[in-house]
């Protein structure tokens, strides 16, 4: 899927309707305690407002583009806190150097950046990245923290770009950490080993950086 698409999908288009299969009616299975602690306690919503609330930005994210995984409340999923390598990354970050980064490649509504905020780590030391500007505000409105959160933890950039002005190209090289998940899926097997390539090239070209 290009990048064109992506940014320029018709309002009318039929990936955007609701009554795809992806565009679940319920939530349930995804609203698990882990997610629900970081909604109540990081955002500080009340726990009658945390479903009616993920509903409405469901519907905002949807609408600036209809990803399945936004159907199906896939922005719900910490998954980077079940990772092998989360205690020791979660120990890096909440050491103050201003060399332990961590850029959240793909971030869309930047769940996984909350839940490291959420357990103590500087807001400093985290960035999202997304081609589509669009997930920032309605990362901003899921968990209540434009405030807290500032504009320039949010990169907007294409990481199958080689474009000296594209915002993740600018910042490579400078990453001690690079977190990706729920999008290498979207190319073919080609593009995926381009975007990989692209992505190492985020990383300080030192030990220690993953």
């Amino acid at each position: 899927m290009s990048a064109d698409t992506l940014l320029n999908l018709p309002h009318n288009h039929g990936a955007r309707s609701l009554k795809l299969p992806w565009y679940q009616p319920s939530l349930e299975r995804k609203l698990n305690e882990r997610v629900r602690k970081v909604l109540e306690e990081y955002s500080g919503l009340a726990p009658d407002e945390v479903e009616p609330h993920i509903y409405n930005i469901r519907e905002q994210a949807w609408s600036i583009f209809p990803w399945p995984c936004i159907g199906e409340f896939w922005f719900l999923e910490l998954g980077l806190s079940r990772h092998p390598s989360y205690p020791l990354i979660l120990s890096q970050l909440k050491t103050p150097d201003p060399n332990h980064t961590l850029l959240d490649l793909g971030t869309c509504l930047g769940q996984d950046l909350r839940e490291l905020a959420h357990a103590g780590v500087p807001i400093s030391s985290l960035y999202g990245a997304d081609l589509i500007s669009g997930f920032e505000q309605a990362g901003h409105s899921l968990f209540r923290d434009a405030d807290r959160f500032e504009k320039d933890r949010f990169i907007t950039g294409d990481v199958m770009t080689d474009d000296e002005g594209d915002g993740l190209v600018e910042t490579r090289g400078t990453w001690g950490l690079v977190h990706i998940a729920m999008f290498l899926h979207i190319w073919s097997l080609e593009d995926q080993e381009r975007a990989c390539e692209n992505i190492l090239k985020l990383l300080r070209p030192e030990a220690g950086a993953m």
